[in-house]
């Protein structure tokens, strides 16, 4: 029984349950492959993305509930916010701090095994090679600074680049990971070809989405992130101009989506594709009512009302997922009427 509680922690510190979002992103992208290109998801390649997104993001959560034990021991509250995860794994003595290291360093090792392995037995088409193996690692990379022992993540620069990496590189991994030759390119152009994608738009908003996200994970946390001395954005800006700053960021989204749905993906009408508007569309019925709804509760969090946002982001974690699984719906559809490549 023991043993079985030690396996339940573990995978309750890990919080795979916020590696979802990632693994549809990467989904998305791997379809926007096979829409630009005419052809079919691979589903080895697609599962091996899948595979590595979520394993990266599993050890960067073990390691930074291990990085952030000091601080959550010293603030309780902190560790059981449902906002932070929730976890309260290490605080609470369920598991020893160091496993949660171990469970780190464990995972970014299978990583390891299932690239080198994958390289072994698929040599000529495995997705780990050329450009594609080169800039997944520094993404990687960058997006493990988040919790690195340095903390530079807790600097609004670094926050910015963490946030622009877990996003960005989970949708262009997805899609560069479909490409046989190992190759690696940004489709942001109108769509039917190498270096331009029907998603180009979706993957533009979608970081802006991911930024206004961040910003409401954390403004919740102020309080608590000020006080183990995490000096994030949010915390410098404080949640009056947060959600100010947060209103902006959703008006960009609508203008942004204006703008795609008349010049496809915003690069020239020469590339417009009706699937791509579709996208463009989809996405911002599904997300701009309810990120303005959160926008609301953020400005009562602004005038002093303390519990007004505190179920924010959940609820933006939730739009990032449904709009995501809305996109490829669309991408479905398309394939359905025969609409692949147009």
């Amino acid at each position: 029984m023991n043993m079985m509680n030690s396996i339940i922690s573990l995978i309750k510190l890990s919080r795979a349950q916020f590696t979802i979002e990632p693994v549809v992103r990467a989904t998305v992208g791997a379809f926007a492959y096979a829409y630009d290109h005419n052809t079919s998801v691979d589903p080895r390649r697609w599962a091996l993305a899948c595979a590595i997104i979520f394993l990266t993001n599993v050890a960067i959560n073990y390691y930074n509930d291990y990085n952030d034990y000091e601080g959550d021991k010293a603030n309780a509250t902190r560790s059981t916010k449902t906002s932070t995860g929730g976890s309260n794994i290490l605080v609470a003595g369920l598991l020893p701090r160091w496993t949660a290291l171990a469970a780190s360093l464990l995972t970014s090792l299978l990583i390891l095994i299932l690239i080198l392995l994958d390289r072994h037995l698929h040599p000529s088409s495995t997705p780990f090679r050329g450009a594609n193996i080169f800039w997944g690692c520094v993404f990687m990379g960058l997006s493990a600074q988040y919790n690195a022992g340095l903390r530079l993540s807790y600097t609004p620069f670094c926050e910015v680049l963490t946030v622009g990496t877990l996003s960005v590189g989970c949708w262009l991994f997805g899609y560069n990971a479909q490409d046989p030759t190992g190759g690696f390119v940004v489709p942001v152009g109108g769509g039917g070809g190498a270096g331009v994608g029907v998603g180009g738009g979706v993957f533009l908003l979608d970081a802006v989405l991911q930024m206004s996200r961040i910003m409401v994970m954390q403004v919740v946390d102020t309080d608590a992130d000020r006080f183990v001395g995490k000096i994030t954005l949010t915390v410098r800006l404080g949640p009056r101009r947060v959600a100010e700053v947060y209103l902006w960021l959703q008006y960009a989204i609508l203008i942004l989506a204006a703008f795609f749905a008349c010049t496809s993906t915003g690069i020239s009408m020469t590339g417009s594709s009706p699937v791509a508007r579709a996208m463009v569309g989809v996405f911002a019925a599904v997300v701009l009512p309810r990120t303005f709804a959160v926008a609301k509760r953020l400005r009562r969090l602004g005038e002093g009302v303390k519990d007004a946002a505190e179920e924010c982001p959940f609820e933006v974690s939730k739009i990032m997922i449904e709009v995501n699984l809305a996109c490829l719906a669309v991408l479905g559809a398309a394939r359905g009427m025969g609409m692949w490549s147009q």
